[in-house]
C-alpha cells in the first residue's frame, strides 16, 4: 500500500493522480444524489464546440450519446492505471542516465494516448447501451403556449418564454401576422402555431383559455 501511495504522488503518476481524485470525489457525490441529472446526462459534443479537453474526447457516431462525464472519468482512470503500471515496470527495469529521465518524461504521454485508445474501445459499445439521443427540434414548440416577454409583438420583433416537455424554459423569437400585429403585450399568453425556418422565428397568436386558440389565416 505504501508503494502505491508513493507511486501515485510521485512523478510521473502524480500528473493524473489529482485528476483521478477529483473523478472519485465527483462520483461519490453523484451517488449521494448531490449532482444534478443535467450534469450526468451531458452528451459528448461531436463538433468539439465545447472547447477545452472535451474537444479531444474519443467520440464516434455510435458513442455520441454517452455522457461526457462517463467518457472523461474513464479516460482519466485508465491513464492513471497505465501510468502506475508503467512506473512499476520502470522501477523493475531501473534504466539509468538519460534513458531513465526520457522514459519518465514520456510515461504520461504514452499513458494518456493508450488511455484514449482504450476509452474509445470501451465507449463504442456503451453508445449502443445508452442509445442515440433524439435531436432537439424547434418544431417541438409548435402547438405549445408561451408567455410574451417584450412590451409588444409585431411582424418584425418580439420575444416569449416557453416551457418544453422536459420542464426547461427558453426564450424564443416570436412574430405576429395580420390582424394580430400589436395585439400581444408583455405577460400575455400566446399560442405557437408555426415555425419559420427562413427567418428562424415562431409565429404566435393570442390564446384565450376560455375561447381557445385562434391562429390567423394567412
Amino acid at each position: 500500500m505504501g508503494d502505491l501511495v508513493e507511486i501515485s504522488f510521485g512523478f510521473p503518476t502524480v500528473v493524473f493522480s489529482f485528476a483521478f481524485i477529483v473523478v472519485i470525489l465527483f462520483w461519490l457525490v453523484a451517488l449521494c444524489g448531490l449532482v444534478g441529472s443535467d450534469v450526468l446526462d451531458t452528451e459528448t459534443d461531436t463538433g468539439g464546440s465545447s472547447g477545452g479537453i472535451t474537444g479531444l474526447l474519443p467520440v464516434t457516431r455510435a458513442s455520441r450519446s454517452v455522457p461526457v462525464t462517463v467518457v472523461l472519468s474513464l479516460w482519466i482512470a485508465l491513464a492513471w492505471f497505465g501510468s502506475v503500471a508503467a512506473t512499476v515496470l520502470l522501477r523493475q527495469w531501473e534504466p539509468g542516465g538519460t534513458a531513465g529521465v526520457l522514459l519518465g518524461l514520456l510515461t504520461p504521454v504514452f499513458a494518456a494516448v493508450l488511455a484514449w485508445v482504450a476509452t474509445t474501445l470501451v465507449v463504442w459499445p456503451l453508445g449502443r447501451f445508452y442509445g442515440e439521443a433524439p435531436a432537439a427540434s424547434r418544431h417541438d414548440f409548435v402547438g405549445r403556449t408561451c408567455r410574451i416577454r417584450t412590451q409588444t409583438v409585431g411582424a418584425d420583433f418580439g420575444q416569449a418564454e416557453i416551457t418544453s416537455t422536459d420542464g426547461s424554459s427558453a426564450i424564443i423569437p416570436v412574430r405576429t401576422h395580420g390582424r394580430d400585429v400589436g395585439e400581444l403585450k408583455a405577460g400575455d399568453t400566446a399560442l405557437v402555431y408555426e415555425y419559420d425556418p427562413h427567418g428562424e422565428f415562431f409565429l404566435v397568436a393570442p390564446f384565450d383559455l376560455a375561447t381557445g386558440p385562434n391562429p390567423p389565416v394567412r
